[in-house]
Order: structure tokens, then sequence, then C-alpha cells
């Protein structure tokens, strides 16, 4: 019987079982990878099958009744192969010692998914078998040393005895023959023709992280990105950028690594002014923070080279001038002068107006022209003078404190109690936690996700809320720290006595059940 569920879902769910057992090799099998790439995505599947424990998910009841009735409408040749691919993924001849890579060709409009082949007569089998699963005879044809299969009219499969590129169109009006030259253009390609020759790209693709994510921020949306040149440098190209990101599953945590370069050496200067306006956090703020406060946030920023750097742009220092008739931004931007710190508590209950976040903010300034703009702006929601520098406006019941302390320290606070405290700072500060350490560099936020889950009062939760709460309760929280082009992201988890992929996979594994 035919199968109901299209040839590409078939092959993908095979490969995607095979994937889950191959380890990280890299191979000259990379420069099929077009030069003009803009994103690519290479997986060790080997790491993350032994780290999730995958075997174990495969065994789950519901995935093997799943599995059966997908078998089940295969035809007998085809059904044979499947299971013995399902029992043993070298069957499909695909290599077992190869990352997966996929990739997008953004000019071409063009998707592709590359691996590295082991036993071409295996691989070439389940293509036969595939296409008669279509209804179709084999349709495997030689050219020189490539053989090529359609897919279908919008895919294509390309093979020797060394790769296999699938090559999917985006556009359904592709034709066939275009696609057909395109994946035979690639892997006949040399180093120097493929996205090695990008030395950046190369060094990434040396990576021996889980998931490692190489992307040209060209692929941006024009719109995007005219929107974010408005107010950068002029210098400063977003489309020469390349962002790398590595994820890494480890014990009790998901790190995660990013980064940015550029080939551009005028883009270079232009982004390492940029850095130049964030220095290290002073840790100005955190004794007036919370511990157990859900979300915090700081930056430490040179408002005055942030001015500069903005008015380097014509355009947007034209905007400025028209602006600055009646605001006088640059000295507003100029002002900050340290540390901004931003806290969310809590959300607090108010039984006429529900719930509203308790919020604080603090900035490190060298004048009062930040409270003098607030004061003069807020006047018609009614600012009521509580001491000097110290101001009350409500909004929607909620009280709401600015001004400033030692005549260097703005702030802007829902909690009275922690401005009235600001000298000493709060009972239990986040500054006595082991989370103070990431505020030591340029931009740092954490997200104390277990707080967060134990607080939430259960009426904002939605009615079909449970398996959120699982989710998240997964996590304890999440710290983000920046220096320079670097970020590192550690996600912590619950259990910090198991890899937390197969923290994950047992979840999951327990959802199925």
């Amino acid at each position: 019987m035919k199968p109901n569920i299209s040839s590409i879902k078939n092959l993908i769910a095979i490969l995607a079982i095979t994937m889950l057992f191959s380890c990280n090799k890299q191979s000259d099998y990379l420069q099929s990878i077009p030069a003009d790439a803009n994103i690519v995505i290479t997986i060790n599947p080997q790491s993350i099958a032994e780290k999730g424990n995958v075997i174990e998910l495969l065994k789950n009841k519901k995935i093997n009744e799943r599995q059966r009735i997908w078998l089940n409408r295969l035809g007998p040749e085809s059904k044979e192969l499947f299971e013995k691919i399902l029992q043993n993924p070298t069957e499909l001849g695909i290599s077992l010692k190869n990352d997966v890579v996929f990739f997008s060709d953004a000019i071409e409009n063009e998707i592709g998914l590359l691996l590295k082949i082991d036993e071409q007569q295996k691989f070439e089998t389940f293509l036969s078998i595939l296409s008669s699963e279509k209804g179709k005879d084999t349709n495997i044809k030689r050219e020189n040393d490539i053989f090529i299969s359609e897919i279908n009219t919008n895919a294509i499969c390309t093979f020797d005895d060394n790769k296999a590129l699938f090559l999917f169109a985006l556009q359904y009006n592709t034709e066939i023959a275009k696609l057909k030259k395109d994946a035979t253009a690639l892997m006949n390609q040399n180093k120097e023709k493929s996205l090695l020759s990008n030395n950046g790209f190369s060094k990434f693709s040396q990576s021996n992280k889980d998931v490692n994510i190489w992307m040209s921020m060209a692929a941006i949306p024009s719109t995007t990105l005219k929107l974010y040149s408005s107010f950068l440098p002029t210098d400063l190209k977003i489309s020469s950028i390349y962002s790398t990101t590595h994820i890494d599953f480890q014990r009790g945590k998901i790190i995660i690594e990013s980064g940015s370069y550029s080939d551009d050496t005028k883009t270079k200067k232009a982004l390492d002014s940029l850095i130049s306006i964030v220095g290290k956090n002073s840790d100005s703020f955190l004794k007036q923070i919370p511990e157990n406060s859900w979300l915090v946030w700081s930056v430490n920023l040179n408002g005055e080279k942030l001015y500069n750097i903005l008015m380097e742009n014509s355009k947007f220092a034209a905007e400025i001038e028209n602006v600055s008739k009646e605001i006088n931004l640059q000295q507003l931007i100029g002002s900050i002068d340290g540390d901004l710190t931003m806290g969310l508590i809590d959300i607090t209950s108010s039984n006429s107006y529900g719930y509203s976040p308790n919020l604080v903010f603090f900035a490190k300034v060298k004048d009062d022209s930040i409270l003098t703009f607030l004061k003069d702006n807020l006047q018609l929601a009614g600012i009521t003078t509580l001491s000097e520098n110290q101001y009350l406006i409500s909004w929607s019941g909620t009280s709401i404190y600015f001004g400033m302390k030692d005549n260097k320290y703005l702030y802007v606070s829902t909690d009275k109690n922690i401005i009235d405290n600001f000298s000493k700072g709060t009972e239990s500060p986040l500054s006595q936690t082991p989370f103070a350490e990431i505020f030591k560099f340029g931009g740092a936020m954490l997200i104390n996700t277990q707080q967060i889950l134990q607080s939430l009062p259960e009426e904002l939760w939605k009615s079909d809320a449970t398996t959120y709460k699982q989710l998240l309760a997964l996590f304890s929280s999440i710290e983000m720290y920046s220096e320079g082009q670097t970020n590192k992201t550690t996600i912590n988890m619950t259990d910090p006595s198991d890899n937390a992929l197969s923290t994950i996979i047992k979840s999951l594994d327990k959802e199925l059940k």
C-alpha cells in the first residue's frame, strides 16, 4: 500500500535517525557549501545521541506505535529496508564519522542538506526504493562521476562515493534543470570556491560543540537592515558582519557561546568603536537588588561616547538636530556615566487594578539632566514632592518613585523600601549571591526561572499552563554576559547531576507516556 506521507518526509525521518548515531569528524565534503551561503548549521549527532540518551527515547511506546503505523504504510521492499535501517543506521550508507550540515543559499533561494557517504551502493539502494514508493521507476542517473536523483519537482539529490547533497528549492516555480545545475556545481567545486575560503567560517567549522550556527547578517531582511543602519555609524556595514553560535550540552547546564566578526576593515574599526562605549560593570547597584528578583539586567555605558558615535551617522544626526530643538539629547545621553541596572523584582497585586510589575531602575549619571527632564515631562501625571530630589507619581494604582541619591545616582522604582535603604542596601542582596559574578562584565542579565515559577500568581497562568510549568521547572536560572564581541549564556538546570539534554529528553519521554 502506498504511503500517505510524502517521500521527503520519509527521507528526513530516516536520515534523522541515522544522524543520531554519527560522530564529529570534519572532511573535505564541506567544500560543497556554497560561498554565498548565508546560514550554516552543523550538528554533532553522536554527541547529541549520547548526551541525550536518545536510544531510551526511541523505546517509548507511543513512538514505537507511530513507527509501526508508518512502516505498515510502506510497500514490502521498503518496509524491509527501513526496518533494517531503524535497527542499524549504517544500512543507509551514510558515514558515521561526520557532522550533518544544513545550509541556506539566499541568492539562489535554496536550502541544502550535506552528508558524508560511507557505502555508495547502500545509499543508492535506499534512493531507488524511495523512488518506487512514489510510484515511479528508479530515476537515478549518472553524469560523469555524479549520480542524480529527482526527489520531486522542487528537490534533488546528488551524490558520489564521497558525499551526498540534497538541494531543495524554496520557490515552487524553480525549474528542476536549474536545481540540477546548481547541485552539480556544488558537488564539483573546490575549497577556494566554497564557503571554506572564508577564514572565519573555516575556523568556525573546526568547532566540536554539539550544535554550531554560522550566519551572515546579509540574511537579515533589507527593511530590518535599513532600520538598524539608520542609527549606526556610516562605516559599519551590517551586511559584512558574520555571527557564530556554539551550543554545548553539559552536566547540569547548557552553554551557548556567540560572537561576531567582519572581513571589512572599516566595519571592524566601527565595531571596535561601538563596543568601546561599554565598560565593565562596577556592581554599583547590586546591593540594592533583592536576591530573589525575577530578572536583572545591567550594563556599564559611556553616554558621551554613545552620543558621539550616533552623530557619526549623518541621517541620524539630522534627526537628532530636529529633536534637539525641543530636547537636549546631547545633554541627556551624555549625562550617563557608568552602570545602568534594572530589576524586575516580582509582580504585585492590587484589588482595583489587578497585577503590576514591581520594578527598580538605577543609573550612574554626571548631573541631574535626566531627573529634570522627567520632572518637566511628568507634570500632567501629578507629581508629588516627597523631599529634596525625591518625587512620586501614581499610575493605574501603582506608586512610582523617582529621584537622585548622592547627586550621582538616578533611580526609578515602585518599591519605596529599596530607595529608603539605598545606602545600606537591601536585607538579602543579589551582590551576596554567586550570580554577582556575571555582573563584572560589560553587560549582563539574569533570569531566575525558579523564582518566577514559585512566585507567579496562579491566576496569571493560562488554563493549559501545566505543560509550561513542567518545562520551566527543568531550568533553575539563565545567566548571560558579554565582553567585547563575545557573549556567553548559561542555562542552569534544576538537576545538576544529569546532562542537560538528557534531562530534556527524559521530560519529553515522560510527556509521551
